[in-house]
């Protein structure tokens, strides 16, 4: 289900009661005098039946006896008053800020209060330079007395009048091919080699109090063209299915149901309003399952837009938090982790300055990882939900959000966005070529905003000896350490898809308890889609023979660098979760003495030695032996043939 559905059931739900409220606590502030401002009896009388009217939520009637009492008298402040608060409920801010607007025209010092909300108006409707006057004004009354909403509203105003003088570049169009119709499509979702697309479309009517909400995919048929579109198989059901996010391999896809009230969730189970469900492809059948309940992420609140990292371990979704008398309902970004068992594990709200007391949603994540995309009102902005970009942080938190810019946002409510894995698109959803039916547009994103580029690493992990797939952990890690992205292997023909982000060399690792591991660095522009890395891997038992030619000594010393160390973090790992006793023998070149080549080959197997030690392994496990430069595997004459023969040998001996 669409936020704004759900949120306007429940307004509608809620509407008799806040109405009757809101006009009470009105007139308490704004109309506590002897007489009204108008002598025109029958204003008067026009007046009272259109407050009646809105009292008891009769909003048509009431604004048009508002209307007759303004057309008596153009002068009755309290009848431009109450037309702008009901304009205002009705979701017509423009025309709520020129009502108040009118009648603080008239007696710019009553009802100070009101002018908080009128700069709010203005800001949303885009008369940025207005708020900014109607802020100046507000700020020379007597009674002003600052406070957070002023100091939001006065940042928005600010910045949203500087950035329309300083456009950024936009180009968008409607997506090309057969994904858009009469019909409304929107949250797009896309696998990590960009080849497939995922999106609701609105079946049997233009909102989700009409017919239902389905998925479809979409395949890649040209560069910028998309086609072959077909419901997607095994979990459409007769009630919502929506917001949908896809692990990259496109094998996994995490989305949202809703209850309603004629049969809940239907088929399956849920705990809140709106619950966050997963799936899993199934190759034989060429379908996805029905889907079970997400577990600990879900509350009874309400949860929706899921953006599921790339790998498939991490997941971003929006909680709706209920309104208390101390705040307005909001929504935040959390975030949930998949445990090793493969459930998840309860949520936090992100990291880093991302939530606000206001509304912050439609979080994306790209499979690069670092970047994510979410849509707010709380961060200085146009005007309703502007889409902003922030960097993951070293730490892992979330840097300060970054407003994509005007006119890519403007005073309209923006949302359903999705970057593309080459990180320079971005598909949104919009109504502007039809208002009412939402189409998938694509717009071009400057410079300053993309995302790094993405490249699938496929290959496959089998057994040297038998053939066989192997289900194993598959890992890409940066230089230091840091995990990008973690799958496993399939379990039927060992295949297994990772996201490698643009820059720097990276490394790409397999373990498994029983087998020995594997680690190679690899570049970015290595990657190709036509190519497929087979890794053989070799058991874990007596007789086996590792060679780590990475592991990183200081230049002609025995002194571990201090730096992550790939292989030693593995091995030490695989040791753990094994009994066997292993011989650690260092080699060298042949440049320098062979005494002194002996003794260094030595003090690094010590050194091997004492770092796994310290991981845990214990030290009766490990015999050390040093080589020299008595054993080389290639030749001496080459800085290459070199780096091979300065190497360290760990064998399983029982």
């Amino acid at each position: 289900m669409q936020v704004a559905a759900f949120l306007a059931q429940i307004a509608a739900m809620l509407k008799p009661l806040f109405t009757a409220i809101l006009a009470a606590a009105f007139a308490a502030h704004s109309f506590a005098q002897p007489t009204l401002s108008s002598e025109d009896k029958r204003a008067g009388k026009a007046y009272e039946a259109g407050l009646e009217h809105y009292l008891h939520g009769r909003i048509d009637e009431a604004l048009e006896s508002i209307s007759a009492a303004l057309k008596r008298d153009e002068a009755f402040f309290e009848a431009h008053m109450l037309k702008g608060q009901i304009l205002d409920e009705a979701g017509y801010p423009d025309a709520a800020a020129s009502a108040y607007l009118e009648g603080y025209a008239l007696h710019p010092e009553r009802f100070p209060k009101g002018r908080l909300r009128l700069c709010q108006l203005l800001h949303r409707s885009g008369r940025y330079d207005e708020g900014l006057d109607a802020l100046a004004v507000a700020q020379g009354l007597p009674s002003w007395e600052p406070n957070p909403e002023w100091d939001a509203v006065t940042a928005h105003l600010q910045f949203a009048s500087q950035a329309i003088t300083a456009p950024v570049e936009l180009i968008s169009h409607p997506l090309a091919g057969a994904v858009n119709t009469p019909a409304p499509e929107y949250y797009p979702a896309m696998t990590a080699d960009g080849q497939t697309l995922l999106f609701t479309r609105q079946i049997g009517g233009r909102n989700a109090f009409e017919g239902q909400e389905d998925f479809f995919t979409a395949v890649r048929v040209g560069p910028d063209e998309w086609g072959n579109v077909q419901p997607l198989r095994g979990i459409n059901t007769p009630n919502n299915e929506g917001a949908p996010t896809l692990q990259g391999d496109g094998k996994r896809l995490v989305f949202t149901a809703c209850s309603t009230l004629e049969n809940g969730y239907g088929p399956r189970t849920g705990a809140g309003s709106c619950d966050l469900f997963e799936a899993e492809w199934n190759d034989r059948s060429a379908a996805f399952d029905l889907g079970h309940n997400l577990g600990a992420p879900n509350t009874p609140a309400w949860e929706s837009q899921p953006s599921l990292s790339a790998d498939g371990t991490t997941l971003l979704f929006v909680r709706a938090s209920r309104a208390t008398r101390e705040r307005p309902a909001q929504q935040d970004i959390y975030e949930a982790h998949r445990l090793p068992d493969g459930t998840w594990s309860s949520a936090r709200p992100v990291a880093g300055p991302i939530n606000t007391p206001g509304s912050d949603g439609n979080p994306v994540l790209h499979p690069d990882g670092s970047t994510l995309y979410f849509v707010s009102d709380g961060h200085p902005g146009l005007g309703g939900l502007d889409l902003f970009r922030s960097e993951r942080q070293p730490d892992g938190s979330w840097g300060v959000p970054v407003n994509l810019g005007y006119p890519i946002n403007t005073h309209h409510d923006e949302s359903s966005v999705l970057v593309t894995p080459d990180g320079r698109w971005a598909l949104f959803a919009t109504d502007r070529d039809e208002p009412g039916n939402l189409d998938l547009w694509e717009l071009k994103l400057p410079d300053e905003l993309v995302a790094k580029e993405v490249r699938v690493l496929r290959g496959r992990v089998y057994d040297v000896k038998s053939g066989l797939a192997v289900e194993a952990t598959v890992d890409v890690v940066q230089p230091d350490g840091r995990a990008i992205a973690r799958v496993q292997s399939a379990a039927a023909g060992g295949g297994f898809e990772l996201p490698m982000p643009e820059g720097d060399a990276l490394r790409f690792r397999v373990d498994h308890p029983q087998y020995a591991f594997y680690s190679e660095l690899v570049s970015w522009e290595e990657v190709d889609a036509d190519r497929e890395v087979e890794i053989g891997l070799t058991r874990f038992e007596v007789g086996t023979v590792l060679t780590l030619k990475d592991v990183r000594f200081a230049s002609g010393s025995a002194d571990l660098e201090a730096v992550f160390q790939p292989e030693l973090e593995q091995l030490a790992a695989l040791l753990l979760a094994n009994e066997e006793r292993v011989q650690i023998i260092g080699h060298t070149d042949n440049r320098g003495s062979s005494s002194t080549n002996q003794a260094l080959s030595e003090a690094r197997a010590e050194a091997v030695r004492a770092y796994l030690a310290e991981k845990g392994v214990p030290t009766e496990r490990m015999l050390t032996e040093g080589r020299g430069d008595g054993a080389p595997i290639a030749t001496n004459e080459t800085e290459a043939g070199r780096a091979l023969n300065r190497r360290t040998e760990i064998v399983v001996i029982e």
